[in-house]
């Protein structure tokens, strides 16, 4: 007798004697159960590859090469018509995947099954200060995330390593923004959600040290119109003539950017932070926040204003790199 496994229908082949002077044999007789439910799916996962950009991967096996499997990613219960499985399924994030399987004609699903799939991110660690703000430099090969408020109550006790701090790692709400200056004002740009390798922000909520997970498997534009620069690794600034540089830190009108040399020239950049490089012709020896100890009254970069070149003549939409004034005050566009 023999059995095939899996599926709703199970056979089971009965041979007679066999004459071995003649070689004949009897007739086959078979019997065939149709009431046996599909077999339950079997799950294969391949864990992350994080570092190369590669993600978790989900293979689903059947028990019997008739059954059509039927899966979801949601956690919910997948039913006749959730999505078949005919391929390996990628996984950028943590995932409940659940399995269920019906027999050729859709009819007598298993069981459903489920697996867990567990995404571990790396993180960069950044430190809001009192008054409020920070820099911050993506020196990572992957964009960084910056959470939204959604995402504020999830717990980080599996990603914390040991540490001497005392302040407690957690992850909140922050908000993201490019630079540029206008008179003697930071003029922060739209709220960013991810930083491009490469480009440098600054940073602005509730004082504390946070996590920004470098996800491998978004894609983010780099940013336009942003006047803030930084390196991987602690180093002195690359000047170039008629630039002046800033750095972030408290002074005698408050927290802003002020010279971080003798005549604003290069210094020394911390890695993972930024500096302001701003034309000299500009003459303006800080740059300050509209409100240097929160993050409220940032001022829009947008105005109804004209805008004029130094020579006085008008412009139009778009602007090339230049210094020019919009409602009396001097601003860059790089």
């Amino acid at each position: 007798a023999s059995t095939s496994t899996g599926g709703q229908r199970v056979l089971y082949a009965v041979a007679g004697d066999t004459d071995d002077a003649t070689g004949n044999s009897s007739d086959l007789a078979y019997i065939v159960f149709s009431d046996v439910t599909a077999s339950e799916p079997i799950f294969t996962v391949i864990p992350a590859d994080v570092e190369n950009g590669i993600p978790a991967s989900v293979m689903i096996d059947k028990g019997c090469d008739s059954d059509i499997i039927r899966y979801t990613i949601d956690g919910s219960d997948p039913t006749a018509n959730s999505p078949e499985y005919t391929d390996a399924i990628d996984i950028t994030s943590d995932a409940i995947v659940k399995a269920i399987a019906f027999d050729k004609n859709g009819a007598n699903p298993s069981e459903v099954v489920s697996q867990d799939v567990v995404v571990r991110l790396n993180y960069v660690e950044v430190e809001i200060t009192n008054a409020g703000y920070a820099t911050f430099y993506n020196a990572e090969y992957w964009p960084v995330e910056v959470l939204t408020e959604s995402e504020t109550e999830i717990d980080p006790e599996p990603l914390l390593t040991p540490r001497s701090r005392k302040e407690p790692v957690y992850f909140s709400q922050i908000i993201a923004r490019p630079a540029t200056v206008s008179g003697t004002s930071v003029v922060l740009g739209r709220e960013i959600f991810a930083i491009a390798p490469g480009d440098a922000v600054i940073l602005s909520g509730e004082p504390g040290i946070y996590q920004l997970p470098v996800n491998p498997w978004i894609v983010v534009d780099p940013i336009q119109d942003n006047l803030l620069h930084g390196f991987a690794r602690t180093q002195m600034i690359r000047g170039e003539e008629g630039y002046r540089y800033y750095k972030l830190s408290e002074g005698v009108h408050g927290v802003g950017f002020y010279a971080g040399a003798e005549n604003y020239g290069p210094f020394e950049s911390e890695g993972g932070k930024a500096y302001l490089a701003v034309p000299a012709e500009l003459q303006v020896n800080c740059f300050l926040f509209d409100n240097a100890t929160g993050i409220k009254g940032i001022e829009s970069a947008e105005s109804s204003e004209p805008v004029y070149n130094l020579q006085g003549i008008r412009m139009g939409n778009k602007l090339v790199k230049g210094v020019y004034v919009q409602g009396g005050k001097k601003f860059v566009v790089k």
